[in-house]
């Protein structure tokens, strides 16, 4: 029966709807009850001895995943994206990977942590499926190529004040802005990219066509299609709306270290002097995770 069982929870994780402890206690305590046996009852000991018992699962963080952006990623997106990048190499935007830069937002939640669920043992990413939005405390915004150049973050928290006291100890290696949402706009981004990508990438760049790639297409229809300074021209290329998680070069190779590291600090904090993480906390923090 442990053998049904195990193969439950892997095609639970694999179809994106893992299941955490507290499901295998209710899951074990009914299985009990059908096969008739005297313990019905399930506790953390007696699931960590079933999950020793078995080397193919483990409890792993999850990597959410939006049903709704799962459903628009079609074979004929795909098709459509793989075609555009073959537009793109023919054209000669990728022929070195200092031509390539990406932009990517992400969020940093002061307060939550993720959910430990069972699944594959060894899996870097589990997925698990969700409705609506969450609210987060700060967003981030980094900026590089694809031979490894790091230019200045922009992290943007809400309120009305630039406090100079978060880009202490940062090493000019932070962009901060401020605005009463919190989310990105177009004012802020637009400055971020006037003010640091075009000016790094033409310096950086000196021969060939810049491709500068990002998520959403409205924020494409801001940037402009030529550097001021230099009259160069670069190329701007939008993912398609939704599957960042899956195609944005930060989103795959960058962010799942850095939130793992961003939630072991919010253990930590929990049990240290200094108390629990807020919203004000300092640039320096997403500096020392970012290197």
């Amino acid at each position: 029966m442990e053998t049904e069982l195990v193969e439950l929870l892997k095609a639970c994780c694999d179809m994106g709807i893992p299941l955490n402890r507290y499901h295998c206690y209710q899951l074990f305590s009914e299985v009990a009850v059908e096969l008739g046996l005297p313990n019905i009852a399930c506790n953390a000991q007696s699931f960590r001895s079933f999950l020793d018992r078995h080397d193919e699962i483990s409890l792993r963080i999850t990597h959410a995943s939006n049903r709704k952006q799962d459903r628009e990623w079609t074979a004929e997106v795909c098709e459509e994206y793989i075609s555009k990048l073959q537009k793109l190499y023919d054209e000669g935007f990728l022929n070195t990977p200092e031509q390539v830069w990406n932009l990517d937002e992400t969020t940093f939640d002061t307060t939550n942590l993720f959910d430990r669920m069972v699944g594959r043992k060894g899996m870097k990413q589990i997925p698990s499926q969700y409705n609506g939005t969450a609210k987060e405390c700060v967003t981030v915004l980094p900026c590089g190529n694809a031979a490894g150049l790091q230019l200045k973050l922009l992290a943007l928290y809400s309120g009305k004040l630039h406090l100079k006291s978060r880009l202490e100890d940062t090493f000019n290696m932070c962009y901060h802005a401020v605005n009463e949402s919190g989310y990105m706009d177009q004012l802020i981004f637009a400055n971020y990219i006037k003010e640091v990508v075009f000016h790094e990438v033409t310096a950086v760049l000196k021969v060939g066509r810049p491709l500068l790639s990002c998520e959403q297409p409205s924020t494409c229809s801001i940037l402009p299609r030529v550097f001021p300074e230099t009259g160069r021209r670069v190329e701007i290329f939008c993912f398609p709306s939704g599957q960042t998680s899956r195609l944005q070069p930060f989103n795959v190779a960058a962010f799942g270290g850095i939130k793992y590291r961003w939630n072991k600090y919010l253990r930590d904090r929990r049990v240290k002097t200094g108390g629990p993480v807020c919203q004000g906390i300092s640039l320096y923090v997403f500096y020392e995770l970012k290197v």
